[in-house]
């Protein structure tokens, strides 16, 4: 991916809640969390939420109803998760990163924020918010791009 004229980008994104937005974390590489490993989602408006559980062991298709227009639309390629009893992500956290936390406070990309629903009753999970996510392997592809992985040090070209 070759940035426009005068735009720099870097590997780090936005951690923390919504009072310190300012935090950053090094992204250090990708991971592919299965079925019952936990992610963190970070979105414009819900920030930073940690402990939520993979729910789909591999992508999958599910069936959206647009919020604008009430119309149901089919997304292909998507994972789940969902936490209990705390909202996982709000309108205009599309394309937020999901991630996982290294024991060492890296990054590792999981993939990017696609839409969610809160819990109610006559949901199929009554007490669990749920996000989707479109997996890294997945958007980088898509964009014909690549992740480089490098330190503060490091010069990446």
């Amino acid at each position: 991916m070759t940035p426009a004229p005068g735009i720099r980008l870097d590997n780090t994104i936005f951690t923390g809640d919504r009072e310190s937005s300012t935090k950053t974390s090094l992204v250090k590489g990708t991971a592919t969390p299965g079925n019952k490993d936990y992610v963190c989602v970070s979105g414009s408006f819900t920030a930073e939420v940690c402990k939520v559980k993979v729910v789909t062991s591999k992508p999958r298709c599910f069936t959206f109803r647009l919020r604008t227009t009430g119309e149901k639309v089919r997304r292909c390629g998507l994972m789940m998760a969902q936490k209990a009893e705390h909202r996982v992500s709000y309108p205009g956290d599309s394309g937020g990163p999901v991630y996982q936390h290294t024991k060492n406070g890296l990054i590792r990309a999981v993939g990017t924020i696609v839409g969610g629903y809160e819990s109610r009753a006559n949901t199929p999970f009554p007490e669990h918010d749920i996000v989707y996510y479109r997996p890294i392997e997945d958007v980088l592809r898509h964009q014909n791009a690549e992740l480089q992985i490098c330190g503060p040090a490091d010069i990446c070209d």
